[in-house]
């Protein structure tokens, strides 16, 4: 439409949609029609010298006119209506005083498509309605004279060209207005391809992306899962149920009570106050939590997800996945561990050497000395004491050396398991301690059951044993009856073997410390300080631990407790 043309009869107000912009232009083509006819029957009349119905066609050009008014205003309601109640009523009134050989039923014909078309998009009632009224004013106008308006002339050539011009007319409207449902319904069609094309497309593209996000799930093995707060109902995906262990048609969905319930303990705290977290602030979450497993063990997995709320900010759903990292974590935990063993073995490796250089070099320096005077001895009684000072000297040696031999071996030696009758192994033990100082002067009791068998590894329980027996007997107290209890016994998670004293104790200032390396509890030690810190790391080894209480002077108890 030409710009001029359609600022007069459609304004210059925006029409929001292309489907108003359609009915506005037809609206006023209806008008334009009107305005038509008006001024050629205006003209035929004039030129067959009739005057009668000049005052209505100067009314039909005024329904035009006020038509085009409302168009252009955008009241295409108020349009409709009026155009249309209008016009019924002036083809009726002519019709009325018409013979039916002048074609003027003609125009029921359009004004009844018309109202079909300009109230497709209302109620089928209002559409109906002025789709009927034209065939209802048609049957009245035929049936009962009204006669408000003057009869047309009788003459025939007036009556033929008459029906000529209503017949064309009426062709030409209806021509109009099924141009226009051509127009609408291949506007219709190409919107329909076109929006088939962009399904279509979407669809492909949807699809393509659901490969890619199946893809991307089977290459990370994540688990997704819903949680609907709301509802309190998790939902969980098959591959979720299978990294815990469960089939496809076990463990649907979940409460959020129950998934906490299959949190490991430790990190329950945590994932707790996580939850609190995404529910009060709404933000992507990742979080690395134990679960429980079908069997009820624990495996790690790296749990990670995010919210989406409603209009009122009000958390609807969280969407999340987890991923197995238990391996990883487990590599973790093997390297941290073995970072504090090699920060441990450097700190000990410094005590060690020092310990060395002292313990190795001051026996060696008394043997040396020693046997820079034998030669000097003149009686056989002090070549004799000088012998027996070497021979302790060397004792003291041996000693260290065996003691650093046990760490060796402690430290680096596989655990041997296999059945050990506990009170076998501390008789054999016993009756290798037979020979030191101060043994026979002690009351040595074992209350061990005869049958009390435990696996373990023997050469590392009797390191332990060794040097809670030698301490014992070492630091007995001399001015009172000594004994020395050892008892065993086992339950269902644990064996224990205890080793009880009323030696001098130990002071309680001392007793954080004494199975560090080379700490020394008593002024008085012969040691070298490693035989309690290799006891505790064998207790170590075999997957137990080393206890101690003591009261001084009075005695000390060492428990060694391990799980079955």
């Amino acid at each position: 439409m030409h710009p001029t043309i359609r600022h007069l009869f459609l304004g210059s107000r925006r029409i929001p949609s292309r489907q108003e912009y359609k009915f506005a232009r037809l609206r006023a083509e209806f008008a334009g029609l009107i305005a038509l006819v008006a001024i050629f029957y205006t003209v035929l009349d004039w030129y067959n010298g009739m005057t009668a119905f000049y005052l209505w066609y100067g009314i039909m050009l005024v329904i035009a006119v006020i038509s085009v008014l409302l168009n252009r205003a955008g009241r295409y309601d108020a349009a409709n209506f009026f155009i249309l109640l209008t016009i019924n009523l002036v083809i009726f009134l002519f019709a009325d005083v018409d013979r039916p050989q002048g074609g003027v039923y003609f125009y029921f014909m359009c004004a009844s498509v018309a109202g079909l078309i300009l109230f497709s998009n209302s109620s089928t009632t209002i559409r109906l309605t002025f789709g009927l009224l034209p065939i209802g004013l048609a049957l009245l106008a035929r049936l009962y004279d009204v006669n408000i308006l003057p009869p047309p002339s009788s003459d025939p050539t007036v009556s033929r060209i008459n029906f000529l011009a209503n017949l064309t007319i009426g062709m030409l409207t209806t021509v109009v207005m099924v141009m226009f449902l051509i127009a609408r319904h291949r506007e219709s069609e190409r919107s329909l391809l076109g929006s088939q094309h962009a399904i279509t497309t979407a669809s492909d593209a949807l699809k393509r992306s659901e490969e890619r996000y199946a893809m991307a799930l089977q290459g990370t093995r994540a688990g997704i899962y819903e949680w609907h707060v709301p509802e309190d109902r998790v939902e969980l995906s098959p591959h979720w149920r299978s990294l815990l262990g469960y089939s496809p048609s076990e463990l649907s969905h979940l409460s959020l009570r129950a998934f906490l319930e299959m949190v490991h303990p430790e990190d329950l705290a945590r994932t707790s106050a996580e939850v609190q977290y995404v529910v009060k602030n709404q933000m992507p979450y990742q979080n690395e939590v134990r679960l429980r497993t079908k069997d009820g063990t624990y495996r790690w997995f790296q749990d990670s997800g995010i919210g989406k709320s409603d209009a009122e900010g009000n958390l609807q759903v969280v969407i999340g996945s987890i991923i197995d990292i238990h391996e990883r974590k487990m590599a973790e935990e093997k390297i941290r561990q073995q970072n504090e063993l090699l920060a441990k073995a450097n700190k000990e490796l410094d005590y060690f050497v020092y310990s060395v250089s002292h313990d190795l070099r001051a026996p060696l320096s008394s043997i040396l000395g020693l046997t820079s005077i034998y030669p000097m001895s003149k009686s056989q009684a002090e070549k004799d004491e000088v012998v027996k000072m070497i021979s302790d000297r060397a004792n003291v040696l041996d000693d260290f050396i065996r003691e650093v031999l046990d760490y060796s071996r402690n430290s680096r030696l596989d655990l041997k398991l296999q059945p050990v009758l506990l009170w076998q192994l501390v008789d054999e033990l016993l009756a290798g301690l037979a020979h030191m100082e101060g043994y026979r002067s002690i009351d040595i009791r074992v209350e061990i059951p005869s049958d009390l068998t435990v696996v373990t590894d023997p050469e590392r329980v009797k390191v332990i044993l060794s040097n809670l027996l030698t301490n014992a007997i070492h630091y007995r107290d001399t001015g009172k009856d000594s004994y020395i209890i050892i008892r065993a016994q086992r339950t269902e998670k644990e064996w224990m073997l205890e080793v009880t004293d009323n030696g001098i104790g130990i002071r309680t200032e001392h007793l954080p410390r004494i199975f560090d390396m080379f700490y020394k509890a008593h002024d008085t030690s012969k040691g070298s300080g490693l035989g309690l810190y290799i006891a505790h790391e064998a207790a170590h080894r075999l997957k137990g631990r080393l206890e101690v209480t003591s009261v001084y002077t009075e005695g000390t108890t060492f428990r060694l407790i391990v799980s079955n």
